[in-house]
């Protein structure tokens, strides 16, 4: 009778085993900025929502030391559609959009560039910068 119960509870202990609960997806890894990014870069590939855009409008960011995409521009409605300015926190990128009463009245495509979001950046090297911000993945070629 030893025995049986022996062998009971050997199988009860091998037949419980602890299930591998599943895992999180992982976190994209990123990357310090560097001098690397202050360069003009051409988007090549942006997905948004999920949704693969293999041809994405044409973009060329040129992101300057000190933040500001218009230099020396006057502030005007050209800068309704596209980033004013930019800002840098350790590995992230936050684009910045100008918020004027003239920039309500005008008719933007939508921008790849999504403002007010932290964007991840998830690789930079002398060739390639890709920016992560949940399901968007934004894929720059530097511009020659």
């Amino acid at each position: 009778m030893k025995r049986i119960v022996s062998l009971l509870l050997l199988i009860c202990l091998v037949g419980c085993h602890k299930e591998d609960a599943a895992q999180p997806a992982p976190e994209p890894v990123t990357v310090p900025i560097t001098d690397l990014l202050y360069r003009t870069w051409q988007l090549t590939r942006a997905t948004i929502d999920g949704q693969v855009q293999d041809n994405p409008q044409q973009t060329v960011v040129t992101f300057p030391r000190n933040g500001d995409f218009r230099g020396n521009q006057p502030d005007d409605i050209n800068w309704c559609c596209k980033p004013s300015r930019f800002e840098v926190a350790n590995s992230t990128i936050r684009f910045i959009y100008q918020t004027s009463s003239s920039c309500a009245a005008v008719s933007c495509g939508i921008s790849p560039l999504i403002g007010d979001v932290a964007w991840q950046v998830t690789t930079l090297t002398e060739t390639t910068l890709v920016l992560t911000n949940g399901k968007n993945v934004l894929t720059f070629e530097i511009k020659p």
